[in-house]
């Protein structure tokens, strides 16, 4: 494994959704933030999405986080393996380790419905072997591989 963490800036929402594009597999999964609410864990394709200022894109290998930032939005890549794409390598030794996680459910008013989530998570703990310092947390599916 190859460790990598990287940043990325895009001009507009039309680069920011081809950058999304390279990285979705079917088995991915988005969390979308805007000022009022989230979106929970989302199992859908790209093109059915309305894209928030703010977000991220959650696979077994890589998790990508995206925000609008004036005029650009800044990505964060934090990728098991890196492959081909065009980020700019953040500077460290960087190492993986791999934790259980959960995923609580806020409570709730007696009258709203809430979907459980559909998803199980690990963590991935993004270190930089220098320091021992976890710089990054992703979150990865735990059940990849078996989506319903």
């Amino acid at each position: 494994m190859n460790p990598f963490v990287g940043v990325k800036t895009v001009e507009s929402l039309k680069e920011l959704k081809d950058v999304l594009e390279d990285f979705y597999k079917s088995d991915s999964y988005w969390f979308l933030k805007w000022p009022h609410e989230v979106s929970g864990f989302i199992d859908q394709s790209l093109e059915n999405l309305k894209l928030s200022h703010d977000g991220q894109l959650i696979h077994a290998d890589h998790e990508i986080r995206w925000q609008r930032k004036n005029s650009h939005y800044s990505l964060l890549l934090l990728a098991s393996d890196y492959g081909k794409q065009d980020f700019k390598s953040l500077e460290g030794n960087w190492k993986i380790r791999e934790v259980s996680g959960m995923v609580y459910e806020p409570p709730i008013p007696k009258f709203a419905t809430l979907k459980p989530s559909p998803i199980q998570v690990r963590q991935r703990y993004f270190i930089d072997a220098r320091t021992e310092t976890i710089r990054f947390v992703a979150l990865i599916p735990r059940n990849a591989n078996a989506r319903k």
